[in-house]
């Protein structure tokens, strides 16, 4: 997940470029491990001086595409669309600026961490969205989760019955599950990516 493995590499089939890029890591399909690993580079960009210089390359497990949730976190910091570059063959750059990790293997963070989520907080701007005072998210339309989730639908109803506004994460924006870890009053989950979200609060 940190760094994405090795893989045989033959020189004579290494692409060359003259851009400046900054390395951003490996990019995972996977919300937690985004959040986790695939962000903890991206505090880089809060100190360049000029953002618009460098493209940001990630390396991608299966040459997945950046897109959806994960290219608006990405928007949220401060990038475009058009400065990503997800590699699928070794290429070689001009210059290559490789940010320290700011999580480590243990998931401890380094005082970088929280900035990342604290500009994305900032750029949201999620003042205009409503968002009830008691949400309890939940996993039962999540593809991933059938057939895992044993009993969650009891424990659902039952935070029905009690006022919470159920809600399926994965239907949401980025901004939209900022604006609930910054503004429900509670906020209830099962282990998961969504967890993850805290980071936001």
């Amino acid at each position: 997940f940190k760094l994405g493995g090795k893989y045989d590499c033959d020189s004579s089939l290494v692409k060359e470029s003259n851009l400046e890029v900054v390395y951003l890591g490996v990019f995972i399909h996977q919300w937690g491990h985004f959040i986790l690993d695939s962000l903890s580079r991206a505090w880089i960009v809060s100190h360049l001086k000029d953002t618009k210089k460098y493209k940001y390359v990630f390396l991608s497990e299966n040459d997945s595409e950046i897109k959806g949730n994960y290219l608006e976190a990405l928007t949220l910091l401060g990038l475009q669309a058009s400065q990503i570059i997800v590699l699928s063959k070794p290429t070689k750059f001009r210059k290559i600026i490789i940010p320290q990790m700011a999580t480590d293997k243990n998931h401890g963070f380094n005082k970088e961490y929280p900035m990342i989520f604290k500009t994305m907080i900032r750029n949201a701007d999620v003042k205009s969205i409503s968002v009830p005072a008691k949400v309890y998210l939940t996993r039962t339309n999540l593809k991933a989760a059938q057939n895992k989730e044993y009993g969650e639908k009891i424990i659902e109803n039952n935070f029905k019955k009690n006022d919470y506004t159920v809600i399926s994460p994965e239907k949401l924006n980025v901004k939209e599950q900022i604006a609930i870890f910054q503004n429900a009053k509670e906020v209830v989950c099962l282990n998961g990516s969504i967890p993850f979200d805290i980071v936001f609060a």
